[in-house]
């Protein structure tokens, strides 16, 4: 929900400047596809296309970013937004090619605050949405691998990003939505 509110925040704030906007959403395919228009009602259109039902499983982005390079026709801005939790030799490959195609790209990390924190306490069982495994643990005895696993992760998605020349973020769903927004658009302008 938090990665579909910077979807449609973006996607607001582009239409009141008169820039058509585009949408489409993912899973392990292309679901939805809105295409570009500047009209203001048009808002409508890619909220709707926002309010889909996740699909459990992993998100392979590189075929969904080569559709994606060959439905765009004219260069154009890109922004993805995700979690990425993906293969990471196959989020460079997609990045590669909506590069290749000249469009400008942007990555917004979504991670959820616990996934960042890891603040479980006492015996937890811990499901896994993308794949479905199941693990009862002792969050103490996990904490610190955990958390150097997932800094090494975000750090790997940030250097291919920026070996791409892909502008990356990674928001904290307990970010303030506009803060981290006006922050990373700031950082893009600069």
């Amino acid at each position: 929900r938090y990665a579909a509110c910077i979807a449609a925040s973006l996607s607001l704030l582009l239409l009141n400047q008169q820039d058509a906007v585009a949408l489409a959403t993912f899973d392990r395919q292309l679901r939805k596809l809105a295409p570009a228009s500047s009209n203001p009602n048009h808002i409508r259109t890619l909220v709707h296309a926002l309010d889909v039902e996740p699909v459990a499983g992993k998100t392979d982005l590189e075929p969904i970013c080569r559709s994606l390079a060959e439905k765009l026709t004219r260069r154009a801005m890109v922004c993805l937004v995700s979690d990425l939790l993906t293969e990471p030799d196959a989020l460079d490959r997609g990045l590669q090619q909506l590069r290749h195609r000249g469009h400008e790209v942007m990555v917004l990390h979504v991670m959820h605050e616990d996934e960042l924190t890891f603040p479980f306490q006492g015996n937890t069982l811990f499901v896994g949405l993308e794949e479905g495994g199941r693990l009862n643990a002792q969050p103490k005895a996990l904490r610190a691998e955990y958390l150097r696993t997932v800094e090494a992760f975000c750090a790997d998605v940030r250097r291919r990003c920026l070996a791409r020349r892909v502008d990356y973020k990674r928001v904290s769903t307990a970010d303030n939505l506009g803060a981290a927004l006006a922050a990373f658009l700031a950082a893009r302008s600069a």
